[in-house]
C-alpha cells in the first residue's frame, strides 16, 4: 500500500482500540516522493489505542523527517491526537525505515494510566536509527531484543523501563536481569 500524503499506509487506526493479531504489516509506504507523511505500517491517530500482538512489522517507509517518527508503528505524533495506549507483545519489528525516525514510536499525549503501555517478548531488527522511540511517556520494556540499529532505544523525555532485555546499544545501569551481548 502506497499513502501519498496522509498516516497509515497499512493500518490507520482514529476512535478506535483495536486488538491487531497475527498479521503481517510489511511493505507499505507513506509520504512518497518527498510529500510528508507518518506511519508507514500503523499510525495511531485520536483517541486511539492498539494491542499489537503475535504480530510483524517489516520493511515499512515513511518520508516524514521527524526524529519522532516510526515507520513501523506511529502514535500520536499530531496535538490533537490523545493516545489511550500503545501495547506491543511477541511481535517481530524488522526493516522499517524513516529518515531520523525508528521502528515503533510510542509517543507525547498518552492519557491516563501510563503503565497501560507497555513491550513485551518482542524482536528488533535492522530498523532504520531506532528499534523503539519513546517521546514524553514511561513505557515498561521487557523480555525483548534489540539487534542492529545505530540507537536500539532512543528517547525525547521519555523513559524505558527494562526488565529483562537484550540490547547491546544500552547502558544498563539500574535494570533488572539485562544483558548487553549475544
Amino acid at each position: 500500500n502506497s499513502v501519498w500524503n496522509g498516516y497509515g499506509g497499512g493500518v490507520y487506526v482514529y476512535h478506535a482500540m483495536p486488538e491487531i493479531r497475527d498479521c503481517l504489516i510489511a511493505n507499505n509506504r507513506v509520504g512518497v516522493n518527498g510529500i510528508s507523511a507518518g506511519g508507514g505500517g500503523i499510525y495511531l491517530g485520536q483517541s486511539a489505542g492498539i494491542l499489537l500482538n503475535s504480530s510483524v512489522l517489516a520493511s515499512n517507509y515513511t518520508a516524514r523527517s521527524s526524529v519522532d517518527e516510526g515507520s513501523g508503528l506511529s502514535s500520536g505524533l499530531e496535538d490533537g491526537d490523545r493516545i489511550s495506549y500503545v501495547r506491543v507483545f511477541n511481535c517481530l519489528v524488522v526493516s522499517n525505515y524513516a529518515p531520523a525516525g525508528a521502528g515503533v514510536t510510542i509517543s507525547y499525549n498518552i492519557v491516563g494510566d501510563p503503565g497501560k503501555s507497555y513491550v513485551e517478548s518482542c524482536t528488533f531488527v535492522s530498523n532504520a536509527n531506532a528499534g523503539l522511540r519513546i517521546v514524553n511517556a514511561t513505557v515498561p520494556v521487557s523480555n525483548s531484543v534489540f539487534w542492529g540499529h545505530a540507537d536500539d532505544i532512543s528517547y525525547n523525555n521519555g523513559i524505558a523501563t527494562l526488565t529483562y532485555d537484550d540490547i547491546p546499544n544500552e547502558t544498563l545501569i539500574g535494570t533488572i536481569g539485562c544483558v548487553t551481548g549475544d
